[in-house]
């Protein structure tokens, strides 16, 4: 799971402007396998935003990075309930 979270910070900072290079899978291939639903996602930017409540970030950073990672949504979800 560290690894997972690792992982999703260096995607998310290289989204944001990072200069580090992000040097995973695509988004797509990623989760290609995986039975992702809508309800799963957004559990997922739920868990998301709390701990960045929970770190102290501004409300409008929240937004912005809710907002980067709610567009990535088609690469992610798979399944269409």
């Amino acid at each position: 799971m560290a690894n997972l979270i690792n992982h999703q910070i260096d995607y998310i900072s290289a989204a944001l402007g990072n200069p580090k290079a992000y040097s995973g899978r695509s988004l797509a291939e990623a989760h290609k396998n995986l039975p992702i639903t809508d309800q799963d996602f957004y559990r997922v930017i739920g868990y998301l935003s709390a701990s960045l409540v929970k770190n102290g970030f501004e409300k409008d950073d929240i937004y912005t990075i809710e907002k980067l990672v709610i567009s990535l949504k088609p690469q992610i979800v798979s399944v269409q309930k």
